[in-house]
């Protein structure tokens, strides 16, 4: 049996979020954490999708579709489903994966930090 990770983490700190994630939802540099209910949802959803899509071919078509998309997307459900990926941590468990593991990240990916 193998494992194979991509783009995930195993614990996330506030400063492992793009800098301009937190400052397009009004979170402020060195803060320590940040109450996700507080958020500006549409702000979130607006920052999340520019940063998404890097390629300017990408930005053109595909951020004013994801955008209105968004538009029928439950606020509260995807708020509660980020708090607790917020939340979430294995740091103190990785020590116990026994099967051998590659783990995929990008260095270009500007929403989660590698």
């Amino acid at each position: 049996m193998r494992l194979i990770l991509g783009s995930t983490f195993a614990g996330r700190e506030i400063k492992d979020v793009h800098p301009d994630m937190l400052k397009a939802v009004g979170v402020k540099e060195g803060s320590a954490n940040a109450d996700i209910r507080s958020i500006d949802f549409g702000k979130l959803m607006n920052v999340m999708v520019s940063l998404a899509f890097n390629k300017s071919l990408y930005r053109m078509f595909l951020v004013p579709l994801a955008k209105y998309r968004l538009k029928s997307v439950n606020a509260e459900g995807y708020l509660d489903q980020m708090a607790s990926v917020g939340d979430y941590g294995t740091l103190d468990r990785l020590h116990l994966i026994q099967a051998p593991t590659l783990v995929i990240t990008g260095t270009g990916d500007r929403l989660v930090s590698p």
